[in-house]
């Protein structure tokens, strides 16, 4: 998971310091990979669900609503990226009525996020190439926003032995 975390960020990076067409997918694809790692890892330690092709399952389900409600509707100001926040919303509330792990953590994770979402859009609205004078640039705190939630997300996952009798909550490796 900080695998992905990170590399989410070095490709988004590449993406925005060269804007080059091959890098496009960086900053798209490893964001992808990292929310099919979470689901099918919040799937396992949260919904405590032991099947690998039922964690598989919910995973795509997962892609296929976002990609429903992607092609559903492209907003001008918030292009895709709400698909994400709007199945992300459901999952932060089941995860505060469930997981005694970190329970407000996909909470803060999902208020970052669209924290993060209003500032793209903000920098949609006011931030045009052809206009002419300065432009204040928000597009930054979309990224600030979503790596402040991307780490909630990962702060949010109880360990992997978490259902497995006599461990230690409390040890400090663990966060607890």
């Amino acid at each position: 998971g900080a695998v992905l975390y990170t590399a989410t960020s070095v490709g988004s990076a590449v993406w925005h310091s060269v804007a080059l067409p091959w890098c496009y997918p960086l900053d798209m694809a490893i964001p992808i990979v990292f929310i099919g790692w979470f689901s099918f890892n919040w799937a396992y330690r949260v919904l405590a669900i032991r099947s690998v092709a039922l964690r598989f399952g919910a995973t795509l389900a997962a892609y296929g609503g976002m990609g429903v409600l992607a092609v559903a509707y492209d907003s001008p100001h918030f292009g895709v990226h709400w698909s994400w926040i709007a199945m992300f919303a459901p999952l932060a509330v089941a995860h505060k009525l469930k997981c005694s792990w970190r329970p407000n953590a996909l909470l803060k994770s999902f208020a970052c996020m669209a924290a993060a979402l209003a500032c793209y859009a903000l920098d949609r609205v006011a931030c045009r190439d052809e206009a002419p004078g300065y432009q204040p640039g928000f597009h930054w705190l979309w990224h600030l926003g979503s790596a402040l939630g991307g780490f909630q997300l990962l702060r949010s996952l109880p360990p992997e032995d978490w259902f497995v009798a006599g461990h230690n909550i409390d040890d400090p490796w663990c966060g607890g």
